[in-house]
């Protein structure tokens, strides 16, 4: 709940059934579950079952007992235990939460958090694993997943992976079929073997990707065409680093901006690009939408039309 506002229903929640979740709110009725002991002790373990305790903790529904989630699916079994203990003695020793020793684990990371509400409601509810990489996204003005509209020739969209089916081609290569969501829609991604085999290891990993491509019709709904993927951790890191290119007299008289524009829009990436003029002594940064990825082979065709000594790359601290 949040203001009193009920969010997201207990019902909604995987392993957790309806019997359970009657028996939860009445119990509720009688005070809010303090912690984990007591709603061990006051809801019946078998009825409620393990795993839908489990879930409980997975979706964030006992944030508010001030535990971190990692403790609390650590500290379970030995709760459980605990509580059923002090049953069998008929209260004739008080015991709760100051008496319970609670099981040391590492907390969890916020994708962490994100991935288990994800297991235990299908839902991302606290954020979504694309908040951390809000800070460079927009430079790429990806689209919302549920407003591509058809024949879009150039294109960018942010995702994480949901499913992938892999199959082979008439000629025996790989591609792929993959969906991601954006956290509010999905949508199929088509990756052909050009591009399948440059990508498959990030795709195996399922690492956060931005993908670069084309939109096309299939019947009543629409795919995308991938033509390059990027991993957002990847352009994350390279965000904070930072790209310099010195032009002399003679590489601004022959125009070479022009073709230094064209090879970072063959790498995209997030790396900022800084050019500075010797004759004018100013430095002017490339625009948003021409960030760069300099890999080595990004810095190989950058040596072809500017001297390796004019080409700095300051990676990130």
């Amino acid at each position: 709940m949040e203001q009193e506002k009920i969010l997201f229903g207990f019902n909604m929640i995987k392993q957790v059934g309806n019997k359970a979740v009657y028996s939860l709110i009445e119990e509720r009725k009688k005070g809010p579950f303090t912690d984990l002991i007591d709603f061990c002790m006051r809801v019946s373990i078998k009825e409620f079952g393990r795993t839908g305790l489990e879930m409980l903790i997975k979706s964030g529904s006992c944030d508010e007992w001030k535990k971190d989630r990692a403790v609390l699916l650590a500290s379970m079994d030995r709760a459980m235990e605990f509580a059923e203990f002090q049953k069998e003695l008929g209260g004739l020793v008080e015991a709760g939460d100051d008496d319970f020793r609670y099981v040391d684990a590492e907390p969890y990371t916020t994708k962490e958090a994100y991935e288990a509400e994800k297991e235990a409601t299908g839902l991302y509810l606290s954020g979504h694993p694309l908040d951390e990489y809000t800070h460079f996204l927009p430079s790429f003005h990806p689209e919302e997943l549920g407003m591509i509209t058809e024949g879009k020739k150039k294109m960018w969209a942010a995702g994480i992976e949901e499913e992938c089916r892999e199959i082979r081609t008439k000629k025996g290569e790989k591609m792929a079929f993959l969906t991601i969501t954006d956290g509010d829609a999905s949508a199929e991604v088509v990756i052909f073997p050009f591009v399948y085999r440059k990508v498959r290891p990030l795709i195996e990993q399922k690492v956060p990707m931005l993908i670069q491509g084309r939109s096309e019709a299939k019947g009543r709904s629409l795919q995308i065409i991938a033509e390059a993927v990027l991993s957002l951790p990847e352009l994350n890191e390279q965000s904070r680093s930072m790209l310099w290119l010195k032009i002399d007299d003679r590489l601004e008289k022959s125009g070479v901006i022009t073709q230094v524009k064209k090879i970072v829009n063959r790498f995209p990436g997030s790396v900022p690009v800084n050019v500075f003029y010797e004759r004018t002594r100013e430095t002017v940064q490339l625009g948003n939408h021409l960030k760069a990825s300099p890999d080595p082979q990004f810095m190989k065709e950058m040596e072809k039309c500017i001297p390796k000594e004019f080409i700095v790359f300051k990676p990130s601290e």
